[in-house]
Order: C-alpha cells, then sequence, then structure tokens
C-alpha cells in the first residue's frame, strides 16, 4: 500500500497493518518537478520519537541533497534545504525567471541542473531522509525559528483530532489600543465527530498534550475549532479565510471567557501579572510564556512575588506552575515544592547534537543557537540561597540525576551566565570525578571570587579596582538607558520587560556568602569564558576574569561588545550566540 504526502501520521501504518495484517506500507514523496514521486520509505518500523514518517531515500534516477545557505552540505542531522537532481527532473518552467530561480546548476557538476525544493530535511546516519516541512512555514517568534508542521503534527497524534494546521499570526491590539507589531501561533483544529463537549478538549486536553512534546515556545496562544478547511479557488489553503475565523470566535468582551480570581491571593497576583506583562485582562488559567513572558520577566516576577508572600521562591516555581491559578495553589500548599532545583525543557528536540544544559536565561541563549542544538535550562537558585554554606554543590548534586536521565552518558556540555557558571562549573567538576567526560564548559559574564562584587567588606584592592574601572561601569549605564529609550519606541512583547533585569533586587549577601563558601577547585576541562568590554562587574586588571589559577586546561577567554546587563538583548547576545555555537562544534569528539 502507498500512503503519499508531507506529513504521512507516524499512526498510520501501524494502524493498516493492523486491519491488514500482510500488506507492505510504503510511503513515497517527491516534487511534481521531479515527475511527483521521487523518493520513497518502506514503513517497517515507526520510532516513537519520530514527528513523521521519513521521506525515505530516493528512486534510482534521482539524486538527493540537503545543502547549508552557501550551497554546502550539511552533515548528518543538521537541518537544511533539499535538492533534488537526476533524470527524473522536468525541464523547468514556461516562466523563464522562476525556472532559473529553481532549478540551479548543481555545485559539484557545472552540467547538470538541481531542482530547489523549498523542503527543510536531514540525513539519518544510514541516509534516510527526515523531511521537517517548509522553508515558507518557517516563523522567527522571540527570537526562535519554529517549523509549524511540527506542532501540527503533535496535534494529529491526538486521537481526537481529525487534522490541524497552525499559523503564525499577529497578535490583536492590546488594552492601550496600539497595534502589537510581534505574532502568536494559533491552532486551527478540525477535530473527530464525537457526541460530546469539545470546550475540554481545547481548553485542557490538547494544550497539555502539547505540553508533553514541545517546549513551551513551541505551544499555541489559541487553539480554535474548524468544521472544515477553508480553500482558494485553486484548492490552497486559505489562511485569511482562517484568521477571519479566529478573529470571529474572540468575543466582543474576552473577560467574559477568562477564570475570574476567586481569592485576595489571586487577585494579587493577576495584578503583578499585568503590570509585568503590559496586558490586561489577564484570567486566572492564562499562561505566563504563552502571554509572552519569558526567563527575564520569570525572574523579576519570582521578585514580586515574594513581596506579597513573604518567603523565598525559585524561579523553577514559575515552571511549573505558569498559571495564576496554578502558582497559587502552590504557594497555599507549603509543600516545599519551589526548594528543590528543576530542568527545563528549552528546546527538548532529538537530536545527534549533544544537549547544551544551561543555567540562568536559558531560552535568551538558546535563541541564539542552530535549530538543531537541543538545550535545557538549569535554575542556579540565586534568588533561593537558604544554606549559602553548601548551596552551589548541594543543587549541583541534585541537578546531576535529572542531567543523567535526558542523557546518561558524556560528553556533557553546560555553560551558565554570572552566578549560575558557578553551578555549571561545579556539575562538570561532579561529573568529572564520576568518570564521566565533560566537553565544554561556557562561562557567560561569569567572574571569580575575586572581584569586588564578591567582596562582603571593601579592601583597598577591591577599592582600587573599582575607581579603575568606574569609565566602563559609566558606559554600562549610559548604553542601558540608550537602550531603553529605543525600547520605549517599540510596542512588541519581544521587547517588553527585557529592560527589567536591571530593576531586579538580586540578593547581593546570599549569593556573595555562597560564591565565598564554595570550596573552588583547580579544573582541567574545556572552557570557554566570555565577557562583556564595558561590564562593571570586570576590568582588565584581572587577569582570568578573576578565576585566577582555577582552569589549568584549554581557556579561551573572548570579549564582545556590551555589558553585563545588556548581552542577553539585542544586538549583544547574537556574537555570544556565535561564540558558543563555533566552540560546541568545535569540542565535538
Amino acid at each position: 500500500m502507498f500512503l503519499s504526502g508531507d506529513w504521512v501520521p507516524t499512526a498510520l501504518p501501524g494502524f493498516l497493518q493492523a486491519q491488514f495484517p500482510h500488506v507492505q506500507v510504503v510511503a513515497l514523496g517527491g516534487a511534481t518537478e521531479a515527475t511527483v514521486w521521487s523518493n520513497f520509505y518502506c514503513c517497517d518500523r515507526v520510532d516513537p520519537n519520530w514527528h513523521s514518517i521519513p521521506y525515505g531515500k530516493p528512486i534510482q534516477n534521482a539524486q538527493y541533497y540537503i545543502f547549508d545557505p552557501q550551497l554546502q552540505p550539511c552533515p548528518v542531522g543538521v537541518t537544511g534545504e533539499l535538492y533534488i537532481g537526476g533524470d527524473c527532473l522536468a525541464q523547468g518552467y514556461t516562466d523563464t525567471a522562476k525556472t532559473a530561480a529553481q532549478f540551479i546548476p548543481d555545485p559539484r557538476n557545472a552540467t547538470a541542473k538541481l531542482y530547489r525544493t523549498g523542503d527543510l530535511a536531514r540525513f539519518f546516519p544510514d541516509g534516510t531522509i527526515e523531511f521537517l516541512g517548509r522553508i515558507d512555514h518557517q516563523v522567527k517568534i522571540r527570537g526562535f525559528r519554529i517549523e509549524l508542521g511540527e506542532i501540527e503534527s503533535v496535534l494529529m497524534r491526538h486521537p481526537l483530532v481529525e487534522t490541524a494546521i497552525v499559523l503564525a499570526q499577529p497578535r490583536l491590539s492590546d488594552h492601550r489600543g496600539s497595534e502589537r507589531s510581534d505574532y502568536c501561533l494559533i491552532a486551527y483544529v478540525m477535530p473527530k465527530p464525537i457526541d460530546a463537549d469539545l470546550t475540554p478538549l481545547l481548553t485542557h486536553e490538547l494544550p497539555n498534550f502539547l505540553r508533553e512534546y514541545l517546549p513551551t515556545y513551541m505551544l499555541p496562544s489559541a487553539i480554535v475549532e474548524i468544521a472544515q478547511i477553508p480553500l482558494t479557488a485553486n484548492g490552497k489553503l486559505d489562511r485569511e479565510a482562517l484568521h477571519q475565523q479566529h478573529q470571529a470566535s474572540q468575543p466582543t468582551d474576552q473577560s467574559t471567557t477568562r477564570r475570574s480570581p476567586k481569592s485576595d491571593l489571586e487577585r494579587q497576583l493577576v495584578t503583578i501579572w499585568e503590570e509585568l506583562l503590559g496586558r490586561s485582562p489577564i484570567g486566572c488559567a492564562d499562561n505566563f510564556f504563552e502571554l509572552g513572558g519569558h526567563s527575564l520577566l520569570a525572574v523579576e516576577l519570582v521578585a514580586q512575588i515574594e513581596t506579597i508572600v513573604d518567603r523565598q521562591l525559585s524561579l523553577a516555581a514559575v515552571f511549573r506552575s505558569p498559571t495564576i491559578a496554578q502558582m497559587a495553589q502552590l504557594l497555599k500548599t507549603d509543600n516545599g515544592e519551589w526548594q528543590t532545583g528543576l530542568l527545563i525543557p528549552v528546546r527538548p528536540i532529538p537530536s545527534p547534537q549533544p544537549p547544551l544544559f544551561w543555567c540562568q536565561f536559558c531560552d535568551e541563549i538558546a535563541a541564539q543557537l542552530p535549530d538543531d542544538q537541543p538545550v535545557y535550562g538549569i535554575d542556579s537558585g540565586g534568588m533561593d540561597i537558604r544554606h549559602p554554606a553548601d548551596h552551589i554543590v548541594r543543587w549541583a548534586t541534585n541537578y546531576i540525576a535529572q542531567i543523567q536521565a535526558i542523557q546518561p552518558i558524556g560528553p556533557y556540555y553546560l555553560g551558565g551566565y554570572c552566578f549560575g557558571g558557578y553551578l555549571a562549573l561545579e556539575i562538570a567538576q561532579q561529573l568529572r570525578q564520576r568518570g564521566e567526560a565533560v566537553g565544554l564548559v561556557v562561562l557567560l559574564e561569569s567572574y571569580g571570587p575575586a572581584i569586588p562584587f564578591y567582596r562582603s567588606m571593601p579592601t583597598i584592592g577591591s577599592i582600587a579596582l573599582n575607581l579603575l574601572s568606574l569609565h566602563r561601569r559609566l558606559q554600562e549605564k549610559f548604553r542601558l538607558r540608550r537602550l531603553a529609550n529605543a525600547r520605549s519606541t517599540v510596542r512588541s512583547d519581544d521587547t517588553a520587560g527585557s529592560s527589567h533585569q536591571q530593576h531586579i533586587a538580586i540578593p547581593r549577601a546570599p549569593i556573595q556568602a555562597a560564591v565565598n563558601h564554595y570550596p573552588l577547585r583547580a579544573y582541567a576541562g574545556n572552557v570557554l569564558m566570555i565577557y562583556g568590554t564595558i561590564s562593571h562587574l570586570g576590568s582588565r586588571w584581572l587577569p582570568q576574569l578573576g578565576w585566577g589559577q582555577t582552569f589549568s586546561g584549554p581557556v579561551q577567554v573572548r570579549s564582545v561588545p556590551g555589558g553585563h546587563l545588556t548581552l542577553l538583548e539585542t544586538p549583544d547576545i547574537e556574537p555570544v550566540g556565535t561564540l558558543i555555537t563555533a566552540a560546541l562544534t568545535a569540542a565535538q569528539p
């Protein structure tokens, strides 16, 4: 039996084989310009990690290539654009300009042509090709490149979903009446016919189902039921009709569809959410991250919640309880759940690349890395230091079990920003003590204990360093002011709140105590240190960024333009991503 289509559902071959025990299922793919079908895959098995059935391998008169933007071959496992060559190709179109754009010279053979499919794909180690969607179906939201077909594929795994379409659409006007310039993801779902109320499916079951398989930044802001897929006159998807359906589904008074606060605590949390996210109204079931929140804002959210509950709260609590109702319940139970570190699946994708475990502001860093780089976030607990004497060692030990549950053996790749660098370093130390390989530790704006910031009492040396570094500290303040002024002219969730990190009340005394109690030991592994040229924490008079002789192995020290508080923001963060990507590539065995 032959199946064809960009996204063949993973459940379909098994269903057919159950109905017809002796049937051989073969998936076919290709392009009209390459004689319609030019690749095949025999569906003998279906890997549970697949989002769809692979494209497979080319037929005998076709050659398939996966190139990067410079038309260089992509390594196994790396995503690129799919090109088709061979005798199966058409001569071209009647439109000569379109022919020249799509049928390009083969970079390896000037007398041959390749057809540019516009499809994203990658090779498995055995040469099998995995289709990853269309290039023009990729969108970028909050810095993350997202393949819409991947979300659609997950939705269609649900037994009650007939088909699904996901689009990136402009957000509706905010409560101030200004038009937002950013986009959000909307999922349009056609359910299978069932004699039941579909409201729980759309509002609870499907969102929870997606959270099991997708990172937060890929979750749709809304799931809209449709009775059928609207098509244009030539049989293509009518995107404008879908957009109009979504607008029509929005009630005139959206507050009537939101769960109102039921307690004083929930009302206080609503006020914090609305002020921090710059939008109103917000319901108690609305998700902080789906409303545009990110880890920078989550840090301030934690700080503001602590002021109303009079207790310390970990950043992990926001990821575990991202709605007001969940947060209120967590705070009321008082079971200490927020006291343990949580590994955050920022980009938990199957990939031949080992994951990067990053401590503090993980989604900002992940957005700058290649799409096939898995990333997991670690909370340093810097806002939640109860026992500074052993905080770094204890939290690192707690995380190792979670890390090895995801990646049982090394080499491990770790990194951290500021205080998070200490936790990344300690995790690396403990892994090496256990005989595990650590491929790289990245320390971003993470300074050793010799800098003035970590001195609880001023000394002659720290006073001298502060005076000698006065110029760079003033430069950083002016740069922050310029960025804030530039930001005030832009109204979008990508920028709303980005400047808040400069106002966060950092608990300096507990962090100082944790650093000063930390048993710093020599580390012989591979280290990349990145610092900002105008960081107020650094000084050109501090060799090795205040770490002294801690690192005896291969160490790279790289500077980038910017300050301690701006290196997580555009444009300063872009060279940071480039340096980390290069270091990860170089560290691969």
